[in-house]
């Protein structure tokens, strides 16, 4: 046999192991993220799990060092903001510098092994992970729903941190990151499901999804998954003239219900699923009447937005942040502002419009685009209510989705591939 021959049919035999073995291990990273699995499964073997994982990956094809994806651009000085942040959190709450190392790798990890496994081309580990991923969230948001029928306050006791909330783990409930990580992901479960004809499973889905959110009496999740919502109605067919007719009418109808939006508010108060939010989404309406509330979740929460701006105020340029300055806690986007000031907000800024494009390439210009968008809005209205960013969702999972979906040939995607 000639040995160019032998040395290249061993070499892609090797790329075929390491695709399997990938493949397996970030299967256990999708399941890992389950409340249940990560109770059961001890730290330090997911630690090795996860660090093999994106060593593998590193390496897989390291023709990135030459052509480098611009999102992995992007993520340099994000991954040095990150840093900063946690370890002013590591100050704070007295963690083990092992313990920031390792929240500061699953913050990091996720983008840049969603972003290789994009460049790289492992179809066959995408084509597992997409259904993986959609199984371990539906089933998560059935039992979490389950869940808070018998521990009615599990979400949110699970949200304050601390260890007291491990017991709610061997029920499968999901805390307040998963239920709006849920909503997050709505539209692109329906799109997913809505290309393949498969309309019983994505009501389905919907129904867990909304079930599992008005349960868990988040105002801003439930508000937000009736938006979400909006994904049964964009296309799931190139056609340009009808495509953009359709989404000129979605467009004008959420202007209408943003007109209308106290009434709306006011109406949903009334809603039987949303009881448990009435108080909150009154005085919301109420507030964007221009009329005083009394509702002290409105306040309280007004009073860390203001907290967060004053310190911004104090110090533009750079922030708070070397100084120790505690913010306000409840706004990803302000408090970046009030810890680092406009020098770090402009590494958010670049951070999201990378994906942006990227999210833009891989759906190449069809449809499907579309269910990214609503994602991207969903997003960007969260992290300016709440303190996450939704890495996993943001880096991992959606340029998953819209490769699957788009069903892009390794030839059509080595040749479109941005890069710095």
């Amino acid at each position: 046999m000639n040995n160019s021959v032998y040395i290249k049919r061993k070499t892609n035999d090797n790329f075929k192991l390491n695709n399997v073995f990938i493949t397996v291990l970030l299967v256990f990273y999708v399941l890992w993220r389950m409340p249940i699995v990560s109770y059961y499964v001890n730290t330090y073997v997911a630690m090795m799990a996860l660090v093999s994982l994106t060593v593998l990956v590193a390496f897989y094809d390291t023709k990135y060092f030459t052509k480098t994806p611009s999102v992995i651009v992007a993520l340099i000085p994000f991954l040095l903001l990150t840093i900063g942040d946690q370890y002013l959190m590591g100050i704070q709450t007295s963690n083990s510098a092992l313990n920031v190392i390792w929240l500061i790798f699953l913050d990091i990890m996720p983008v840049f092994v969603g972003c290789l496994i994009i460049y790289n081309e492992m179809d066959f580990a995408i084509k597992v992970l997409v259904p993986t991923i959609i199984a371990s969230h539906v089933i998560t948001g059935f039992t979490t729903y389950l869940g808070l029928l018998r521990f009615p306050e599990a979400s949110r006791i699970m949200a304050t941190g601390g260890t007291h909330f491990e017991r709610y783990y061997v029920y499968n409930i999901g805390g307040f990151a998963f239920v709006y990580a849920l909503v997050l992901l709505h539209p692109l479960f329906v799109g997913y499901f809505k290309l393949r004809n498969k309309y019983i499973l994505s009501i389905l889905t919907t129904a867990i999804t909304g079930f599992c959110v008005f349960e868990s009496a988040y105002t801003t999740a439930a508000l937000l998954f009736i938006l979400s919502c909006v994904a049964y109605f964009l296309p799931t067919k190139d056609g340009k003239k009808m495509n953009k007719t359709r989404v000129a009418l979605i467009v004008a109808f959420l202007v209408v219900v943003l007109i209308m939006l106290p009434a709306f508010l006011e109406a949903l108060s009334e809603w039987e699923p949303l009881e448990r939010s009435s108080e909150k989404l009154k005085d919301l309406a109420g507030m964007l009447q221009g009329k005083e509330t009394e509702g002290q979740a409105l306040e309280s929460r007004q009073e860390v937005y203001q907290k967060s701006w004053e310190i911004f105020k104090s110090s533009p340029i750079i922030g708070f942040g070397l100084f120790g300055e505690k913010t306000g806690g409840h706004s990803y986007f302000l408090d970046t502002l009030a810890k680092w000031g406009l020098i770090g907000f402009t590494v958010i800024i670049v951070f999201f419009l990378s994906f942006f494009n990227e999210y833009k390439r891989l759906s190449n210009g069809s449809f499907v685009y579309y269910y990214a968008l609503l994602f991207f809005v969903l997003l960007i209205i969260l992290c300016g209510l709440n303190p996450k960013i939704w890495l996993y969702q943001l880096g991992f999972v959606v340029p998953l989705f819209l490769y699957h979906m788009e069903n892009k040939t390794p030839v059509e995607s080595s040749k479109e591939y941005t890069v710095l």
